[in-house]
C-alpha cells in the first residue's frame, strides 16, 4: 500500500533526524529537571578500629558516632557512586547539646580505582567552621559540598571518578581554636544525592 510505505519512510526519516534542541539553556533546564529523578542514598560511620575514631553509640535506636570535646577525632565512610548518574548534594547529619558556637570539621575523600595502594586521599578537604543552631540536641544538616563559596569547597570532587570506591575521612577538628562548641557532637551519618543530569 502508497499509504503505508510513505508513512514508513516518513517515521524512518523521523527516527533519523538530529535533535535540534532550539531551547535556552534555562528552559532546557526546566525540560530535563521535569523528567529528572532524584535518588538518595544515606552513608553510616563505620569501626574502623582507628587509634582516633569517635566513640559508637545509640540514641533514641539511631545509631552515632560521638566526638567529644577538644580533641581531633575522625569517622570514615566508604560507597561506590553509580557511573551513570551524578552527584548534586552530600550533606551530613549531627546534632550536639550545644546552643551557639561553631563545630570545626573537614572532610577528605579519596577514589581507590582498581588498587588497595592507590586508595590514597585524592581530594584533601578545606577546614570549615559550622555554627550551632541555638536548639540543643536538634538534628542538624549541613552541606558538604557547597558549605562555603565554590572558590574554596569543603571538598572538590570534580576530579574522583564514578563507579569506583570512594572512602570518605570525617575529621571533628574539636582541638582547633576555631571550634568553639565547648561540648560533643553527634554524627549520624551522610546523605548522597544523585541525579541523572548535571547542571
Amino acid at each position: 500500500m502508497p499509504e503505508l510505505e510513505d508513512l514508513e519512510r516518513r517515521i524512518a526519516k523521523l527516527e533519523s533526524a538530529k535533535l535540534d534542541y532550539s531551547y535556552d539553556y534555562d528552559t532546557r533546564k526546566v525540560l530535563f529537571n521535569t523528567m529528572d529523578r532524584k535518588l538518595v542514598e544515606f552513608l553510616h560511620p563505620q569501626d574502623t578500629n582507628d587509634a582516633n575514631d569517635g566513640t559508637f553509640i545509640a540514641i533514641n535506636n539511631t545509631p552515632a558516632i560521638q566526638f567529644a570535646d577538644a580533641a581531633t577525632k575522625v569517622a570514615y565512610f566508604s560507597f561506590i557512586p553509580p557511573e551513570n548518574l551524578f552527584i548534586s548534594r552530600m550533606l551530613f547529619y549531627w546534632s550536639t547539646p550545644a546552643t551557639a558556637n561553631n563545630m570545626r570539621w573537614q572532610i577528605d575523600i579519596g577514589e581507590g580505582g582498581s588498587s588497595q595502594q592507590t586508595n590514597a586521599r585524592t581530594t584533601g578537604g578545606n577546614a570549615v567552621s559550622t555554627a550551632a543552631d541555638g536548639t540543643a540536641n536538634d538534628i542538624k544538616i549541613t552541606d558538604i559540598l557547597n558549605a562555603v563559596p565554590s572558590a574554596n569547597p569543603s571538598v572538590d570532587i570534580t576530579r574522583l571518578r564514578r563507579g569506583t570506591l570512594w572512602g570518605i575521612k570525617f575529621t571533628r577538628l574539636g582541638a582547633d581554636a576555631n571550634d568553639t562548641l565547648s561540648n560533643t557532637v553527634n554524627l549520624y551519618g551522610i546523605m548522597v544525592e544523585y541525579r541523572l543530569y548535571a547542571f
